[in-house]
């Protein structure tokens, strides 16, 4: 009867918070008086975030007490689930999550308008409280979370996926939604421009990149432990695998970084910067439909429902119908005076081309089989090749950004030159005709990487952006020393047996049986050797009974050079299926992945602190 009472309170809880947002939408234009309405706004998103935050505390409740009365926990939980994935199964469900990233919008809403306030702008607060009612509608009618089974409640649950039962699945949804939550006041803002006299634009571009910044350091670290995720747990080998939740993370991760460089420019031209911030938003809402409707295949929808995704698709049709609306009131203007820099402007029109042709090849299967009737997928191949011209200029143009340093791009690139050939001899074997395009995009990267490092260094101006500039070249060498240096051998094995993949001989080790909380490990250790090296792993395959499913553990050996990664595979026979890569420098790219979202999150805390102080100095 408890748990009833507490679920109950949950759903109250939900309704109250929509009805508070439904009913200041409609008594917004009653109100004569701007200030008076901000304020009233600044209540309403404040107490519709509290009354979400405890929907959300109530729900994890649930989960905490096996309330398998609730259809979101009998789905995603079981008595035997480690406590850690109950404290945060949330979101493992299509429910909570929503709930979770709802909390985070609210809550995001509340900041904005009380930064307005303090910064004494208007904000666009129709389309702010439009946003979150719609959002809110969605989680009480179609992702409600406390949806009760009747009329009896099931005495256990079906258990949290397997692939979900990781460490990284407690952090990387959550930055996730932190980041794309955020992107709602980019967009806010800019469309509250027209709205507020010139004299206020400089401050409201200010905004906009911190919040810019504050959301694409969350998705940076959200991209990286995803990644980082899909590596550990698919046994592929891979960490990105153009999926098309891949994108909807990376499309507006794209648009977010563009709308920081146009935030950037001496001479901020309004047109381009609407045009962005609409482009990123909508990139956002893509995102979202992709992964609650489950209308392309992938390995992280959600769900598969068409009623659903119907209804995003009309969230995007009307946010892209009243972004054109407003473009009709932006015209061509200036923030402040000043020469635009013209190495910011290429960066920030690659960025957009790159964001729409992988939005183009995400979409392109689902609009072909709406027209032809028959299913298509959208390979690595498409993305790589259609990308790699946009990637070299966004290089070539970081390299020569600060060309007015006199003799630094000869030295640079000489200087990346050298190094490609000191790379190249330690790592290859041969030199082939075939590896010229790869030592090239190579020698490109790190000749920008040095360019970064000398324009640092004698200028000792806009340190952050160097940094930033900085660790994603190095992520770039890193990616590319990584695809083209990487080793692979897959082969079958069994018992008693070494068979040779190239130089090295591989064995399996004697069997053992452990006992999990929720599954049993079958742990077959693969034994790797060289001339030089023994290289003992553990790879396991997990049965998970209370789910059915059979999942494969890699074993991952970190070395100072590169991972050694091995995942197996059993077969009908006794033999066992072993891949065995050497991944270079693969550990390089999650340290580099954080710093990059750590020095993104400082940025806009540094960006708000300044400025709130010279707001109190005046």
């Amino acid at each position: 009867m408890i748990l009833i009472i507490l679920s109950e309170l949950g759903r109250l809880s939900l309704i109250a918070a929509t009805s508070l947002l439904l009913s200041h939408g409609v008594s917004r234009q009653r109100i004569p008086s701007r200030a008076i309405m901000n304020g009233i706004a600044m209540g309403t998103y404040k107490h519709a975030s509290s009354l979400c935050f405890t929907a959300l505390s109530i729900l994890t409740l649930g989960f905490l007490l096996n309330d398998y009365g609730l259809r979101t926990v009998w789905l995603n939980s079981h008595t035997e689930l480690p406590m850690m994935f109950k404290m945060t199964n949330v979101l493992g469900s299509p429910q909570g999550s929503w709930l979770l990233w709802t909390t985070l919008t609210t809550s995001a809403a509340y900041h904005a308008m009380r930064q307005a306030k303090k910064d004494d702008i208007n904000l666009d607060g129709t389309i702010l409280t439009a946003t979150l009612a719609i959002f809110c509608l969605y989680g009480l009618f179609l992702a409600n979370p406390f949806t009760r089974l009747i009329p009896i409640a099931p005495d256990n649950g079906v258990d949290l996926n397997p692939l979900l039962q990781d460490p990284a699945f407690l952090i990387h949804p959550p930055c996730l939604y932190l980041g794309t939550s955020a992107l709602l006041i980019p967009y806010t803002l800019v469309m509250s421009l027209r709205m507020n006299h010139a004299s206020k634009h400089e401050t409201i571009v200010l905004r906009i990149k911190q919040w810019s910044l504050w959301s694409w350091g969350w998705l940076t670290l959200g991209i990286t432990l995803g990644s980082w995720w899909a590596y550990r747990e698919l046994g592929w080998g891979g960490w990105w695998f153009w999926d098309p939740v891949e994108n909807a993370a990376l499309m507006p991760w794209l648009a977010v970084t563009a709308l920081i460089h146009a935030c950037m420019h001496r001479s901020v031209n309004i047109y381009w910067l609407s045009i962005t911030a609409s482009l990123t938003y909508i990139t956002n809402l893509l995102g979202i439909l992709i992964t609650r409707s489950g209308i392309l295949v992938s390995v992280h929808s959600f769900a598969i429902d068409t009623h659903k995704g119907f209804l995003l698709l009309l969230l995007i049709i009307g946010m892209t119908g009243y972004s054109m609306w407003h473009q009709r009131h932006i015209w061509t203007t200036n923030t402040t005076k000043g020469h635009t820099n013209q190495g910011l402007v290429r960066q920030h029109h690659i960025l957009l081309a790159m964001t729409i042709v992988i939005a183009v090849g995400t979409m392109y299967p689902l609009i072909a089989q709406s027209l032809t009737q028959s299913k298509m997928v959208v390979g690595s191949g498409y993305y790589e090749q259609a990308l790699m011209p946009f990637n070299l200029l966004l290089i070539w143009s970081l390299h020569r950004q600060h060309r007015q340093i006199i003799y630094s791009q000869s030295f640079a690139i000489a200087t990346g030159l050298i190094t490609t050939f000191c790379i190249h001899t330690i790592a290859a074997a041969s030199w082939q005709v075939s590896q010229i395009p790869h030592l090239a995009v190579l020698t490109l990267l790190l000749g920008s990487f040095y360019m970064q490092i000398i324009s640092y260094i004698v200028t000792r101006k806009q340190k952050t952006m160097h940094i930033a500039h900085g660790l994603l070249l190095l992520l770039g060498i890193a990616i590319s020393c990584n695809m083209h240096y990487e080793k692979i051998g897959i082969n079958d094995v069994t018992k008693d047996q070494e068979i040779k993949m190239g130089p090295l001989g591989v064995s399996l080790g004697s069997t053992s049986v452990q006992q999990g909380p929720n599954y049993v490990a079958e742990v077959i250790p693969v034994v790797i050797r060289s001339k030089e090296h023994t290289i003992a792993t553990q790879p396991e395959i997990r049965y998970y009974a209370n789910r059915a499913m059979i999942k494969s553990v890699t074993a991952i050996k970190s070395l100072w050079i590169g991972d050694v990664y091995t995942s197996i595979m059993k077969n009908k026979d006794t033999s066992i299926t072993a891949r065995i890569y050497f991944k270079p420098l693969q550990w390089l790219f999650w340290i580099l992945g954080c710093a990059l979202g750590i020095v993104g999150l400082s940025n806009a805390l540094r960006i708000n602190t300044r400025h709130d102080q010279r707001i109190d100095t005046t």
